[in-house]
């Protein structure tokens, strides 16, 4: 299976599910945080987010595409 545009919601549960937590809210971007990251993680709270934008926030959560979609799947 491919990844295709999804909602920011899943974007969000997702990140959540790797540990990440709400920091805070500036305009339509949540900004997430986690122990032992680097940066912070943030997704924009768009009704769908690109494949582009999909793809590298999952890299950001230090997930991969295969483990994305197997969870997403899950739910």
């Amino acid at each position: 299976m491919n990844l295709s545009p999804q909602p920011w919601r899943i974007a969000d549960k997702y990140a959540e599910s790797l540990g990440w937590v709400f920091d805070r809210q500036k305009g339509s971007h949540r900004v997430y945080k986690r122990d032992g990251a680097a940066r912070p993680l943030t997704i924009p709270a768009h009704d769908q987010l690109a494949i582009g934008t999909l793809s590298a926030i999952i890299k950001q959560t230090g997930g991969d595409r295969d483990g994305f979609l197997a969870w997403l799947q899950d739910q």
